[in-house]
């Protein structure tokens, strides 16, 4: 139960709350429930089910760290995102309480969001 409330949190967050709540079996196979229809993970769009994946890393951690002020490492984890989910999702890991959180990127669309919140942020761009 606690694993399926942190994970419904973050994604209806992400969602703009589209999903009312997300189910995780023992193995790991997660559902969502749409009003009142129950859908695979496997069916939603490969962003949110990206979205849903984020959800349940997030839920670990908070599971395993509780209230540590952790960094968290990121990898082109945004990257079959569209603007307004990338938004939402930033906004939320800015809100967060890690210690650190670090975007590995090939995109500009991270740091315009981060532009546009007035968030105080670090860019290294990393050349050859």
């Amino acid at each position: 139960p606690i694993l399926n409330n942190n994970v419904t949190k973050s994604f209806n967050t992400f969602t703009d709350g589209k999903y009312s709540s997300v189910l995780v079996s023992d193995n790991y196979e997660m559902k969502v429930r749409n009003n009142n229809d129950i859908i695979q993970a496997d069916i939603l769009s490969n962003g949110a089910n990206d979205q849903l994946n984020l959800s349940l890393r997030l839920a670990f951690i908070k599971m395993i760290f509780k209230n540590k002020s952790i960094p968290i490492y990121l990898d082109d984890a945004f990257i079959q995102y569209d603007d307004k989910r990338i938004e939402r999702v930033i906004k939320y890991l800015v809100n967060e309480d890690f210690g650190q959180c670090i975007i590995f990127t090939c995109q500009k669309r991270e740091e315009s969001v981060l532009e546009r919140s007035k968030v105080k942020y670090k860019y290294i761009k990393l050349v050859n």
